[in-house]
């Protein structure tokens, strides 16, 4: 190599030294991390191997597991050669090409997926089939895997939407599967008579976390469940949409008392349910979901007088039937005193119901609030108000007050809370001011989510956000029905408009042929990743012009579609 090679590569060096100065690995910083490490090779492959590899593999930097989430088996073996220190995770759950594609040799790589390099597979759990399950699962090199996503991400209508009997055979029977850690089963249907195969499985003996989400294990499977061995080594379960009306072998039978994380929403259990859980061994619990659940004033306080749960970091009782009564003696309670998010949104609060909030401790401690109102109902400007003061606007990272009056003077507030990260405000009679408040807050620079429904901004307030100097980190913003017309969504289009932006909603507004015309020229537009226009005076031969020539680089929806 000569000394013109020499300098740049010991210019390299340094820069991954400086890339690598911290504990901890950033990794917004990996594409960074591997232009360095292809350039090296490129340079001089031998030095890489001398000199990089031995350096990357001593750092004491906590490197992210997984380090990167890949597609195709070839990219993992690829990237591991460059980093052999990193684990991956590896998505199949979306596999367009045949899996018959794939070379089929069994052990440790079969269909040609490194294994040893793998710490997380995601699998369709219904699309894939049963011998590609078996063959995966009965490979050694699947105990490096600590993490099984088994989802159903395309229901079956062959067997009524659940995961057919072989392929759950399949998962049973696996012999490698003794090393997992955190298994999830998403949609997959299963019932109370297919669960004890499950429990027996290899893929049990060690988990740590697994969720069932949306299956139909019922009451008895909930009993076979945390009465099982399994449940023992449990820190996390997820049993959201289960069917399970009956809560009491919590209280009586189980041995799941290490978990740190139940999610119960989705299941009819009422108040008796939440009192079986007040007095239930669950000592542990710090983060709970009873959203959707018909949980009441009598149930509520049976948990805020539990002897036995601790008062937890993270509540979600959204969707119940709570009432100002409950909530106010919750909200003085000790069981609040943890308390780091809750969402109270859409219970059975009276106009004023929010207000039993204010005053309470645990205002100022709070990182995330939901707040949302249900119905008609409006919570009042001086309540909002009154509320929004109390937050630690240093704190407060996510704010759902949608259905309640915020106004100017509550957006101003708003505007002060330097780590937001996500904020709805549908409905909120907000004011023009009100979002030029938001649109001109240099606090917001961290805001990523944006929603404000049914607001009527008009096109004054969408000019305002759209070439706002401060909103550079939003991602996501949802403008329905808001009375904008061209003039709005033609400042969406111009270079420099929030350019991070993928996600933009204008359903419902009044956006018609010039603002169409400006959408199919822009080149701002084509960095979305999501657009929806439905609802808006484009015309049905503008509306298909624009998915047809947009739909390349994004997904895009401008005609309502029925069935």
């Amino acid at each position: 190599m000569t000394t013109g090679e020499t300098m740049p590569l010991d210019k390299l060096f340094g820069e991954l030294r400086s890339l690598l100065s911290g504990k901890v690995f950033d990794p917004s910083d990996r594409d960074k991390l591997l232009d360095l490490v292809h350039e090296a090779i490129r340079l001089d492959p031998h030095g890489y191997e001398q000199k990089w590899l031995p350096y990357l593999e001593g750092s004491r930097i906590e490197w992210p597991v997984p380090f990167a989430t890949l597609q195709d088996p070839k990219t993992v073996e690829n990237w591991s050669t460059l980093l052999p220190f990193a684990t991956f995770a590896l998505d199949l759950q979306h596999r367009v090409r045949s899996w018959e594609d794939l070379p089929s040799e069994d052990g440790e790589h079969p269909f040609g997926i490194p294994l040893e390099h793998i710490a997380e597979l995601r699998l369709d759990s219904i699309r894939t089939r049963a011998n590609t399950l078996s063959t995966l699962f009965n490979s050694p090199g699947m105990r490096y895997v600590n993490e099984l996503c088994f989802d159903a991400l395309q229901p079956d209508p062959r067997w009524n939407d659940e995961l057919p009997p072989e392929n759950l055979d399949a998962l049973c029977r696996g012999k490698y599967l003794h090393n997992i850690e955190r298994l999830t089963l998403r949609k997959n249907g299963i019932h109370t008579t297919q669960l004890p195969a499950l429990l027996r499985s290899r893929a049990m003996q060690n988990l740590k976390v697994l969720i069932l989400e949306r299956n139909n294990i019922g009451n008895a499977g909930l009993r076979d469940l945390v009465t099982s061995p399994c449940a023992e080594k449990l820190r996390v379960l997820g049993l959201r949409g289960n069917n399970i009306t009956d809560l009491s072998p919590l209280r009586q039978q189980a041995i799941c008392t290490e978990v740190e994380s139940l999610e119960l929403g989705g299941n009819l259990f009422e108040d008796a349910g939440a009192e079986a859980l007040a007095a239930s061994k669950l000592q542990k619990i710090e983060t709970l979901s009873l959203a959707y659940c018909r949980v009441g004033d009598r149930g509520l306080n049976a948990l805020c007088n539990s002897r036995t749960l601790r008062p937890p970091r993270t509540l979600d009782l959204s969707s119940n039937r709570i009432t100002r009564a409950a909530l106010t003696t919750f909200a003085s309670s000790d069981w609040t005193s943890e308390l780091v998010h809750i969402d109270i949104s859409h219970n059975d609060l009276s106009e004023s119901g929010v207000g039993a909030l204010v005053g309470a401790p645990m205002l100022q401690q709070l990182e995330t609030l939901g707040a949302a109102g249900s119905g008609q109902l409006s919570t009042p400007l001086d309540i909002t108000v009154r509320l929004l003061g109390q937050l630690d606007p240093s704190k407060i990272t996510a704010l759902n007050l949608s259905g309640s009056t915020v106004g100017e003077d509550g957006a101003k507030l708003i505007a002060r809370m330097s780590s937001l990260r996500s904020l709805k405000l549908n409905g909120t009679y907000i004011t023009e001011e009100g979002v030029l408040a938001l649109a001109n807050a240099p606090n917001l620079g961290n805001l990523e989510v944006l929603e404000l429904h049914k607001n009527n901004i008009g096109d004054a307030g969408a000019i305002a956000l759209a070439t706002s100097p401060y909103l550079t980190n939003l991602r996501k913003l949802s403008l329905f029905n808001n009375q904008i017309g061209d003039r709005g969504m033609i400042a969406f289009t111009r270079d420099g408009s929030l350019p991070n932006l993928e996600f933009l909603n204008m359903v419902s507004n009044h956006i018609g042929e010039d603002a169409s015309r400006a959408i199919l020229e822009s080149e701002a537009i084509r960095r979305l990743h999501e657009l929806y226009l439905v609802a808006n005076p484009l015309g049905s031969g503008r509306a298909r012009e624009l998915e047809r020539v947009l739909s390349p680089y994004m997904r895009i929806t401008c005609i309502q579609r029925i069935g």
